[in-house]
C-alpha cells in the first residue's frame, strides 16, 4: 500500500490545486506579493499605475505634434478623464485599505473554513472510492495465528519437524563443559610439569591459558607450547612461534622474518623438543642464538644506512662477524692528529662469548667507566633497536669526558679570584669566564664537533672574532699559546665593549691610526694595548684608552686615559715648521700633545656623579654598603658590564666642552670678552657667559648707552637640536635678557618686566667656528638696529600729537585737515620680541605688518598679514613691500614712524584697489587674440603711488595721500610734461568727468580748473620732439609718474624711472628726473621694443577730426591716414617708457603700443605730442577715502542678472573702451554735446538706413545704450518695435562685461547688413530675447546668438574672437542651441554650437564646419537636411525659416547623436528624390586651390591663415558641390528632362501649364549652389498655388549665371515673369522687385539691391575695398581678402 503523505497545516496557505476560485490570473502575483491567492500589495499597484500614466504620458508627448490642433486637444482630454478616473479609484482604495486588517482577518477564517471543507469533502470522496473500487478486488489468504503467536510472544518457533534436527545436523561430541573441564586439567598439568622441570632464567616470564603455556623474553621472542596428555615422558607440543626484534628505523613496519622461516623454525625447535632431557633450554638456545644473529644484522644494516646517508668519512665498520660481532670506529680525525692512539675510538657490539644466553654486550675503546658503560648499553637493550642512538649516547660521553679534562686544566689558568668554568647542556658545553665582569654572551664557550671530536671554541656576541681559528688549532694541537691567546681575547673584547660604549656618543673608536711621531713621544712608553678615540665634530683631538690586565687577576682589565692633540699631514710635511707643506695628500695624523686624564676628576667633578645607588640604599640614607668578604667584585658594579663608565664620561665632557672652547677663543680674537666655559648651576650644563658686545658704525651713542644698560646677561648653552630644525645632535643656544622693554606689547607672553631673546646655531667644526662668530654678532646687530628704531618709535609714541605731527613730516606733507591722528592711534605694537615688531593697523587693526633685520641683505625687511575673522586673506600691502622696504631703510632712525604713518594713509585706498578683478580674458586685443590678458594690474610705484593698467590699455595714477584723500590722474600722460603721451597706453575720454562726480567738496579743500580739456585729440608725430622741461613734480604726487624698467603686473616692483636724453654728440645718455634723484639708476633701457605693441596703428579720433573715408583701421585706400594719425615709437632723441610687464609675465599687448613705419621708410618717428594747452585728465583729481571705495567696490547688479557684479570704475573703462571701438568701426562717428540729459561722450553715426546713436548712462549702473532711428528716405522700412528689438539685442550683447570689442565689431557688422538680411536677423533676435508662448511650447531648443566665439564646438574661429564675418555674398554666423523640454531626449541641458553660412546670391543656408575637424559627419548632414527642405516663400529669406525649423524639429539622443527627422507634411505631389547636401564647404564658385573640382570625388582640406585665422573656404555654402544641371523644359504636355555631367540621358521632372514657356541652356547656367532641389511638378498637383506662400514645394534658384529665356507664371503661380539677359537677371513689376545687373567686374545692385556705397560693397577687377565699416587687419580683414581673391572674375 502506498504511504499516506503526511497532513499539511491548514495555516500554511500551500494547498494542492483544486482551490478556492478567484484566484486566476493573480496566483502568480500573490505568490510573490505576500503569498496570498488573488492579493497585490497596495505598493506595487500604485507603481503600476504611476508607470502606465508616465508611459501614457510619453507616448501622447510623441503622437501629439504629427496631429491637428483639434486631435490634440480631444487627445488630451481623454487622456485627462481616463488618468482621473483610474486615480479616483485608487484614492478609494487607499481610503479602504485603513480598514484592511480586519477584512484579512475575515478573509483568513473564510480561507480556513473553506479549507477544512475541501479536506472533509475529499476524505469522504476517498473513503467512497476505496469502498466502490480498491477493496471489492482486495483478497487475503487464512494466516498462521498459532505460529505468528509464539514467534512474536516469546522469540522462538518450537514446532519444526524432528526430521530436520535427525537427519541434517550432526551430533555434539564434547559439549562445552566438558571442554572446559578438559582444558582446566591439562592447565594443571601444564603448571606441574613446569614445576619439576628445568626453566632457564630468561624464560620465567609465562603466562598459562586455554590449556597451553606462553613464555616471552624481551626484545627477542615469544613461544606457545602444550602438552598432548598427562605422562611424565609426554613431549612438548610447539603451538607458535613470534619473533620480537624489530628495525624501526630502516625495517618500514614490514617483518624481519619470512614466515617460511617461521615454519623451518618451528619444525627445528620441535625436533629438538623430542627425546631431549632439557627440552625449555634447548628450545631457548635455538630462539636465543637466532634472535642474536638478527639483532647483529638489524645493526649492520642501520651502520650502512648512515654509511650512505650521513656519515660516510666521520664512522667506518671495521669488521662485521654475522652472528657474532659488529666494530666500527668514530672519530676519525682526531685519531690521524694524535699519534699516539693507535686503536682510535671504537665500538664493538657482541655475543658475549662467556655467557652465550646473555644479551649483545658493547665494548668501548678507550674504556669507559663502568657507569657510562651501562648508560651506552641501554641503547641496544630497549625496545628501539639503533645503532645511531647508541654513537649518539657514546659519544656525548666522550664529548663530557675531554671537556671536564679541559675544564680542570682552565680553572687552573683563571686564577683563584676568578669565577669557575661551568660544564652544562646537551650536547656538553664549557662555559670560560676570561674577563670580570662578564656578560654570558662574552663568554669562551667550548663544544665538541661530534663527528670529528675537535674542540670548538667560540664566542656568542661576536662569531665572527678573528682569534678563533687560532684558539682552536690551540686546544686541539699546541696547549703552550693557550695563555697569550686567551689573554689577546680579553683585550680584543675590551675595545668591543669600547665600540658599545661610545655607539651614542659622537666618537668612534679605532684599534690602530695612520699616527706620525717621534721615537722619543710618550706614545712609545703607552701598551701595545690601546685605543684610539676620535670625534666627529673635532677631528684634531684623540683620545687614547690604555690597556692592561691588572696582577694577580688577569681577567680584570684596567684602563688608562689620554688626550692628545693631532694635526693631519703628509709624510713629506716638516714636523718642525708649519708652514712648510707639500701638494700630497694628507692622509695621516701627526701626533703632538698627549696629557694624561684623571678619570677621578672627570667623573667626580662639579655636579658630576657617576656611581649609581640602589633603591635599598637610597631608602637608608644613600650610605654605602661595606663589602662583605667573598662578595665577587662584579657586585659593586650598578652599570652593564659592557659599558665603560670613565671612558664615556670623559669622552662625553670632552666632546661638550671642545665647542664652547674654540667658540671662545673666536670671540676673544673678535674683541668679545667672555668668562670662558662653566658650569652651570645645579649641573644643568656647561655655558659660556659674554662679558662684552661690540656694535657698529650705523648706531647711535643714545642706542648704544641705552641698549648696555638694557641688556642684563648673554649666555651661550650646548642644547640638544630639534630633529626637524637642524641636521646634528647638539646645537649652541644663545640668550639675551633685556629690562625695561622700550614699548608696551600686546602679546600675552611679553608682559614681564624681562624679556629673554633665544637664537640657535649648528654646532661647527673647529674651522668653521668663525662663521659661528660671524653669525652671533650678526644677530646681535640686528637686535641692535631694530632697538634703534624703536627707541625712536617709543619717544614719538608718547609725545604729543604735534611731535607725532613733526616727526612723521618726512614722509607725509602738511594738511588742514582738523584733528589729525596721533601715532597711537593709528598703529599699536602686536608684538615686541627684539627680533621683530609687529604693527597692528586699519579700521579694527586686523592687518598687521612685521619689521625686522635681515642680516643678509643688511636691510630692514617687511612681512604682512590679516587677522581676525570676516577680514581679507591678504593684506593689500603685500604688493607694496619693496616700497615700504626701501622707506624705512632710506629715513634712517625715523623709518619704523615714517612706516607706521604711511601703513595708516594707504591702507583704505589699497583695500579698495584689492577689490578689483584681475581676472585673465582671451580676445581683448586684436593683435595677440591667444594671450590672456589681465582686467586690472596694479604696479606700486612708491610707497604713495600705485598705477592700475586696464587690460594693457589704460592707464590711472593713483597717488594715496594723507588725511583720508587720494589723487588719480590719467597715466598716459607724461608726468613731466602734460603735452607728451607714454606710448604704452591710450588716454581715457571722459575720466576727469566721471572722477568729478565723487568728488566731495566739503572734503576736498583743493581748487579745480573749469577750463581743462577733458577731451584731447589725437597725438600728432613731431620730427624733432623736444626734451620736456624738468619740471618739480607736485607735492601731492611723490615719486615717478612712468611704468619702471622691468617690473611684473603680477608682482610689486621697485620704482625705476630713467629718462633718455639726446646729447649734442648724438650718443644717449641716462639720467634721471628731479622727482626721482632719491632712487639708484637701473640698466639702461633698450632703444628700440623688439615686441611692439598692436596699438600705435590705431587712430585717436577726437570730437574736432571729423570722421573721413579713411577713419577706422589705417588702409591702403587712404594714403594720408598713415601720416595724419600714424603713431610712432620714440626715437633716440624721444622719452622712452617701457612696459610694465617684466620678462617672465603675461605680456600686455596693448593696442598703443605697435610701432609702424613712416611713409618715407627706413626709420622711426619721434614720439607722440600733443597741442600745448592744459588737459583735465593729467591733473590729478583729489577723492576721499570713502568715493575711491565706491568706485572700486562691485556695483548692485540686478535682480535675475547672471553677470558678475562689476565695479563702478570697470564700468566706465569697459563702456569708454567699447565705445572708443565704435568710433574707430563706425564712419563719420560724431561727439554728441551733453544736452537734454545726454551725457558727455555719447557719439553717433549712420547706416544705410538707420542712425545710430551710443548713449551714455551712468544711473543706477554706468552703461552703453543705443537707439535706433530710421534715415528720411527709410522710414517705410522700419517699424519702432523692430529697432526696439535691435536696442535690447545690444544692451543685452554689447556693453556687458567682460566689455569685448570683438563683439561690438560683430554687432556692428549686423547693423550693415542690408534692410531684408537684417529683418531676418532681427526676427532671430526676437526668438532669443522675446519668444512667444507658442514659440516657447514648440521650440525643442533655446537659442542663443554667440557675438565672440566661445571655446566650445567646431573651431573654425579661435576663441574670444568676431564672430559675424561678411565675405562677398556670403555672411558667417554663429548660433548656440541649448536643449529644452521638448528635445525629445530625457532630461534637459547640453549645449550646441552651430556656425552657420547665409549665401545671399542663392538664398541658401548651411551648417559651417573645417574639413579637417569634423566632429560628428551624421549630424552636419542632419542638420543641412532640415534646412534644405524649409519651405521658403517667393522672395523670402532663408535665414530666419532655417534657424526656426532647426529650433522646432531637431531631435539628438542623450549622447548627442543625430535622430532621424520626418520630413513635414507639405501640400505638394510626391518627390521623386530626396535633395543631396554635400557636408563639405567647398564652392564651385570660389576658386580655390583647396578645395575639389564639382566634379571630383572627395573634397578638399579647409586651411587657416596665420595665427589660426581661417580662410575663406571654410564660408563656403555647404549646398555648392550639387551636379544637377537644369538643361531644358518641355513644352506644353511635355515631360521636363534634366540633363548635365552627372545625368546619362533625359529624365522626366513633371509637367508645366501651357503658357509657363521654356528654359533653354545659357552659358551661366551650369553647376552652381543654386540647382533644382525638386522637380518640378503639374501646377495641378500643387507647384504653383495661389497664395500668400507662392511656391510651397519645391524651390528653384539658379546660379549667377542668370536664367537666359524668360519664364512667366499664371495667375496663380508668379506675379510676373523674370527675363534674364545675358549679363544677369531683370525683374518686372510683379517679379523681383528690384533687379540685378552683373558686368563683368562686379555686381552692382537696383534701388531694392546691392548698392555700392559707404555700407555696401563695390567690386573691381582687383577685389574688393572696403568702406568705413569694414577692416584690413585681424581676422576679417583677412577674411575678406581672402574671399576677394578667390572670387571667379
Amino acid at each position: 500500500m502506498t504511504p499516506t503523505p503526511a497532513p499539511t497545516p491548514l495555516e500554511s496557505g500551500g494547498g494542492s490545486g483544486g482551490g478556492a476560485g478567484g484566484g486566476g490570473a493573480m496566483d502568480g502575483v500573490g505568490g510573490g506579493l505576500g503569498g496570498q491567492m488573488g492579493t497585490i500589495s497596495l505598493g506595487v499597484l500604485i507603481q503600476y499605475i504611476n508607470q502606465r500614466t508616465y508611459s501614457d504620458l510619453l507616448n501622447l508627448a510623441e503622437i501629439l505634434p504629427r496631429k491637428s490642433d483639434m486631435e490634440k486637444k480631444v487627445d488630451i482630454v481623454q487622456y485627462a478623464q481616463q488618468t482621473r478616473q483610474l486615480y479616483v479609484r485608487l484614492l478609494a482604495l487607499v481610503k479602504w485599505a485603513a480598514s484592511a486588517s480586519k477584512v484579512d482577518k475575515c478573509c483568513h477564517i473564510m480561507a480556513l473554513l473553506e479549507k477544512q471543507n475541501s479536506l472533509f469533502t475529499d476524505t469522504a470522496d476517498k473513503l467512497y472510492h476505496m469502498t466502490k473500487e480498491s477493496l471489492v478486488r482486495a483478497r487475503l489468504p487464512h494466516f498462521h495465528i498459532p505460529a505468528a503467536v509464539e514467534t512474536l510472544t516469546t522469540g522462538c518457533y518450537d514446532r519444526l519437524p524432528l526430521t530436520i534436527r535427525q537427519r541434517i545436523l550432526p551430533p555434539e561430541l564434547v559439549t562445552p563443559a566438558e571442554r572446559r573441564m578438559t582444558l582446566t586439567r591439562l592447565e594443571q598439568i601444564i603448571q606441574h610439569r613446569l614445576v619439576t622441570s628445568d626453566l632457564p632464567p630468561q624464560m620465567r616470564t609465562s603466562r598459562i591459558e586455554n590449556g597451553r603455556v606462553r613464555f616471552t623474553v624481551e626484545h627477542e621472542f615469544a613461544v606457545s607450547l602444550t602438552l598432548m596428555g598427562d605422562g611424565a615422558n609426554e613431549p612438548w607440543r610447539l603451538l607458535e612461534v613470534e619473533v620480537l626484534v624489530e628495525d624501526k628505523e630502516t625495517g618500514h613496519g614490514k617483518p624481519l622474518v619470512h614466515p617460511m622461516q617461521i615454519v623451518f623454525i618451528q619444525q627445528l625447535v620441535q625436533s629438538r623438543l623430542q627425546d631431549n632431557p632439557n627440552p625449555l633450554q634447548e628450545t631457548y638456545m635455538v630462539l636465543h642464538s637466532f634472535c642474536q644473529a638478527l639483532q647483529l644484522e638489524v645493526l649492520f644494516a642501520q651502520t650502512q644506512k648512515l654509511l650512505e646517508e650521513r656519515l660516510d668519512s666521520h664512522i667506518r665498520v671495521e669488521e662485521y662477524l654475522q652472528g657474532r660481532s659488529l666494530t666500527l670506529t668514530y672519530w676519525r680525525e682526531l685519531t690521524q692528529r694524535d699519534p699516539a692512539s693507535q686503536l682510535g675510538y671504537r665500538l664493538t657490539v657482541q655475543v658475549d662469548p662467556t655467557h652465550p644466553s646473555r644479551p649483545l654486550t658493547v665494548l668501548h675503546t678507550p674504556s669507559l667507566g663502568n657507569k657510562e658503560s651501562e648508560i651506552a648499553e641501554r641503547a641496544i637493550r630497549t625496545d628501539h633497536l639503533s645503532m645511531e642512538r647508541l654513537l649518539v649516547h657514546t659519544i656525548y660521553l666522550r664529548t663530557k669526558t675531554r671537556l671536564s679534562d679541559l675544564k680542570q686544566e682552565m680553572d687552573t689558568k683563571l686564577g683563584v679570584d676568578a669565577e669557575k668554568c661551568q660544564l652544562s647542556g646537551s650536547p656538553a658545553v664549557l662555559h670560560v669566564p676570561v674577563l670580570q665582569p662578564n656578560l654570558r654572551s662574552e663568554q669562551l664557550l667550548v663544544a665538541v664537533d661530534t663527528h670529528t671530536g675537535v674542540l670548538l671554541p667560540h664566542v656568542p656576541q661576536y662569531p665572527n672574532c678573528l682569534l678563533m681559528p687560532d684558539l682552536q688549532q690551540a686546544l686541539n694541537q699546541d696547549n703552550s699559546k693557550l695563555d697569550d691567546l686567551i689573554s689577546e681575547l680579553r683585550y680584543w673584547l675590551m675595545v668591543r665593549r669600547t665600540e658599545k660604549t661610545l655607539q651614542h656618543l659622537p666618537a668612534t673608536a679605532h684599534e690602530r691610526l695612520p699616527l706620525m711621531y717621534y721615537t722619543s713621544h710618550p706614545l712609545t712608553s703607552l701598551s701595545k694595548h690601546k685605543v684610539f678615540i676620535t670625534f666627529h665634530k673635532h677631528p684634531g683631538y684623540v683620545v687614547i684608552v690604555e690597556l692592561r690586565e691588572r696582577a694577580g687577576n688577569p681577567c680584570e682589565v684596567e684602563t688608562s686615559l689620554y688626550f692628545m692633540v693631532v694635526r693631519q699631514a703628509s709624510i713629506e710635511d716638516n714636523p718642525d715648521d708649519d708652514s712648510v707643506q707639500t701638494s700630497l695628500p694628507k692622509s695621516y695624523l701627526r701626533a703632538y700633545h698627549l696629557v694624561p686624564l684623571d678619570s677621578f676628576l672627570c667623573t667626580h667633578g662639579p655636579c658630576t656623579k657617576v656611581d649609581v645607588v640602589e633603591p635599598g640604599e637610597r631608602a637608608l640614607g644613600c650610605k654605602r654598603k661595606v663589602l662583605q668578604r667573598g662578595e665577587p667584585p662584579s657586585k659593586r658594579v650598578k652599570v652593564p658590564a659592557y659599558f665603560l663608565p670613565d671612558v664615556a664620561q670623559c669622552v662625553a665632557m670632552s666632546d661638550m666642552k671642545l665647542p664652547l672652547t674654540h667658540l671662545s677663543l673666536k670671540l676673544r680674537e673678535r674683541g668679545v670678552f667672555n668668562t670662558g666655559e662653566q658650569i652651570e648651576e645645579g649641573g644643568m650644563g656647561v655655558l659660556l657667559r659674554l662679558i662684552d658686545l661690540p656694535t657698529t658704525d650705523q648706531l647711535t651713542p643714545h642706542t648704544i648707552t641705552t641698549l648696555r644698560r638694557h641688556l642684563l646677561s648673554a649666555t651661550i648653552r650646548m642644547q640638544v637640536a630639534v630633529a626637524w630644525q637642524f641636521t646634528g645632535s647638539r646645537v649652541l643656544g644663545v640668550e639675551y635678557l633685556f629690562s625695561q622693554c622700550p614699548v608696551w606689547s600686546q602679546h600675552p607672553r611679553e608682559q614681564g618686566a624681562r624679556r629673554a631673546v633665544y637664537y640657535t646655531y649648528e654646532v661647527a667644526p673647529p674651522d668653521q667656528v668663525a662663521s659661528t662668530v660671524d653669525a652671533i654678532l650678526a644677530d646681535f646687530n640686528s637686535i641692535a638696529r631694530l632697538y634703534q628704531l624703536v627707541l625712536q618709535f617709543a619717544a614719538q609714541l608718547s609725545a604729543s600729537r604735534a611731535g607725532v605731527e613733526s616727526a612723521g613730516s618726512s614722509s607725509s606733507s602738511s594738511s588742514n585737515v582738523p584733528n589729525p591722528k596721533t601715532l597711537n592711534e593709528m598703529v599699536r605694537v602686536r608684538s615686541f620680541n627684539y627680533k621683530s615688531i609687529t604693527l597692528s593697523y586699519g579700521l579694527s587693526f586686523d592687518a598687521y605688518c612685521i619689521l625686522r633685520y635681515s642680516s643678509e641683505k643688511k636691510s630692514f625687511v617687511l612681512s604682512f598679514g590679516m587677522s581676525g575673522e570676516g577680514v581679507w586673506a591678504t593684506n593689500p600691502h603685500t604688493m607694496m613691500t619693496e616700497q615700504l622696504q626701501d622707506l624705512v631703510n632710506q629715513n634712517g632712525t625715523m623709518g619704523l614712524v615714517d612706516l607706521a604713518t604711511t601703513l595708516h594713509h594707504t591702507y583704505q585706498p589699497l583695500l579698495a584697489l584689492c577689490q578689483l578683478s584681475s581676472t585673465l580674458h582671451m580676445g581683448l586685443i586684436d593683435k595677440h587674440k591667444h594671450q590672456p590678458v589681465k582686467n586690472f594690474t596694479l604696479v606700486p610705484q612708491s610707497a604713495t603711488r600705485v598705477t592700475v593698467i586696464y587690460r594693457n590699455v589704460y592707464c590711472l595714477n593713483v597717488d594715496l595721500l594723507p588725511h583720508g584723500l587720494v589723487a588719480v590722474r590719467d597715466g598716459a600722460y607724461s608726468s613731466f610734461d602734460t603735452s607728451r603721451l607714454i606710448d604704452e597706453f591710450i588716454q581715457i575720454h571722459g575720466l576727469k568727468a566721471f572722477l568729478s562726480k565723487y568728488v566731495d567738496e566739503t572734503a576736498i579743500n583743493i581748487r579745480r580748473s573749469q577750463s581743462d580739456d577733458d577731451n584731447p585729440p589725437t597725438p600728432i608725430t613731431l620730427d624733432d620732439p623736444p626734451w620736456p622741461s624738468h619740471k618739480a613734480s607736485s607735492p601731492a604726487r611723490p615719486g615717478p609718474m612712468t611704468p619702471p624698467i622691468s617690473s611684473n603686473p603680477h608682482t610689486p616692483a621697485s620704482p625705476h624711472p630713467v629718462a633718455m636724453t639726446q646729447g649734442s654728440g648724438g650718443h644717449g645718455g641716462f639720467v634721471s628726473s628731479p622727482a626721482t634723484s632719491g632712487f639708484s639708476l637701473a640698466s639702461p633701457p633698450p632703444i628700440l621694443n623688439p615686441n611692439p605693441s598692436p596699438a600705435t596703428i590705431l587712430p585717436h579720433p577726437s570730437p574736432s577730426s571729423g570722421g573721413g573715408a579713411g577713419g577706422g583701421f589705417l588702409s591702403s585706400s587712404s594714403p594720408s591716414a598713415a601720416q595724419q594719425h600714424g603713431v610712432a615709437s620714440p626715437g633716440p632723441g624721444g622719452f622712452l617708457v617701457p612696459s610694465p610687464a617684466g620678462p617672465h609675465s603675461v605680456p600686455m599687448h596693448s593696442p598703443a603700443s605697435m610701432l609702424v613705419h613712416s611713409q618715407g621708410g627706413g626709420g622711426y618717428g619721434g614720439g607722440r605730442v600733443l597741442p600745448n594747452r592744459p588737459y583735465a585728465a593729467a591733473v590729478p583729481t583729489t577723492l576721499t577715502h570713502d568715493a575711491f571705495l565706491t568706485l572700486c567696490s562691485p556695483a548692485p547688479s540686478d535682480e535675475g542678472s547672471e553677470s558678475t557684479p562689476q565695479c563702478l570704475l570697470e564700468q566706465f573703462l569697459g563702456i569708454t573702451y567699447i565705445k572708443r571701438h565704435f568710433q574707430q568701426m563706425c564712419e563719420g562717428c560724431e561727439m554728441m554735446k551733453a544736452v537734454g540729459g545726454v551725457e558727455a561722450g555719447s557719439i553717433q553715426f549712420k547706416t544705410d538706413t538707420l542712425n545710430c546713436q551710443l548713449l551714455v548712462q551712468s544711473s543706477p549702473v554706468y552703461t552703453l545704450s543705443l537707439k535706433l532711428q530710421p534715415l528720411p528716405d527709410h522710414t517705410d522700412q522700419w517699424c519702432p518695435e523692430q529697432l526696439q528689438v535691435v536696442e535690447k539685442f545690444f544692451s543685452v550683447k554689447v556693453p556687458v562685461p567682460p566689455y569685448r570689442p570683438y563683439a561690438a565689431q560683430s554687432f556692428n557688422s549686423i547693423l550693415k547688413f542690408s534692410p531684408r538680411v537684417l529683418r531676418d536677423c532681427i526676427r532671430i533676435m526676437q526668438l532669443e530675447l522675446m519668444p512667444s508662448a507658442q514659440q516657447q511650447q514648440q521650440m525643442k531648443w533655446s537659442l542663443q546668438w554667440c557675438l565672440t566665439k566661445p571655446p566650445m564646438g567646431s573651431q573654425i574661429a579661435p576663441p574670444g574672437l568676431f564672430t559675424v564675418m561678411v565675405s562677398k555674398n556670403k555672411i558667417l554666423f554663429f548660433f548656440q542651441l541649448t536643449r529644452g523640454r521638448g528635445s525629445g531626449s530625457e532630461g534637459e541641458g547640453g549645449s550646441l554650437m552651430l556656425p552657420v553660412v547665409y549665401d545671399s546670391v542663392t538664398n541658401k543656408t548651411q551648417m559651417a564646419e573645417r574639413r579637417d575637424q569634423t566632429p560628428s559627419p551624421a549630424l552636419t548632414q542632419v542638420i543641412n537636411d532640415i534646412m534644405a527642405r524649409t519651405p521658403v516663400q517667393p522672395g523670402e529669406m532663408s535665414l530666419f525659416p532655417c534657424i526656426r525649423e532647426l529650433l522646432l524639429t531637431l531631435t539628438l539622443a542623450p549622447d548627442g547623436t543625430p535622430l532621424p527627422t520626418p520630413p513635414q507634411p507639405q501640400a505638394q505631389a510626391p518627390v521623386s528624390s530626396a535633395p543631396t547636401v554635400a557636408p563639405a564647404l567647398g564652392s564651385p564658385h570660389l576658386a580655390s586651390p583647396h578645395m575639389a573640382s564639382p566634379g571630383a570625388s572627395g573634397g578638399g582640406v579647409a586651411t587657416t591663415g596665420a595665427g589660426g585665422v581661417p580662410t575663406s573656404t571654410m564660408m563656403s555654402s555647404a549646398a555648392s558641390t550639387g551636379t544637377t544641371t537644369v538643361s531644358s523644359l518641355a513644352g506644353p504636355g511635355g515631360p521636363m528632362t534634366t540633363s548635365g555631367p552627372h545625368f546619362g540621358g533625359p529624365k522626366p521632372v513633371g509637367h508645366m501649364q501651357p503658357g509657363m514657356g521654356t528654359l533653354a541652356p545659357g552659358p551661366g547656367l551650369g553647376p552652381g549652389p543654386g540647382h533644382m532641389q525638386q522637380p518640378l511638378t503639374s501646377m495641378a498637383g500643387g507647384l504653383m498655388q495661389p497664395g500668400p506662400r507662392g511656391m510651397q514645394g519645391p524651390q528653384m534658384t539658379i546660379g549667377p549665371g542668370g536664367m537666359q529665356p524668360s519664364m512667366q507664371g499664371g495667375p496663380g503661380g508668379m506675379q510676373s515673369g523674370m527675363q534674364t539677359g545675358p549679363g544677369g537677371m531683370q525683374g518686372g513689376p510683379g517679379g523681383m522687385q528690384a533687379g540685378m545687373q552683373a558686368g563683368p567686374g562686379g555686381m552692382q545692385g537696383g534701388p531694392g539691391g546691392m548698392q555700392g556705397g559707404p555700407g555696401g560693397m563695390q567690386g573691381g577687377p582687383g577685389g574688393m575695398q572696403s568702406g568705413p565699416g569694414s577692416r584690413q587687419g585681424g581676422f576679417g580683414g583677412n577674411m575678406m581678402g581672402q574671399f576677394s581673391r578667390q572670387m571667379p572674375q
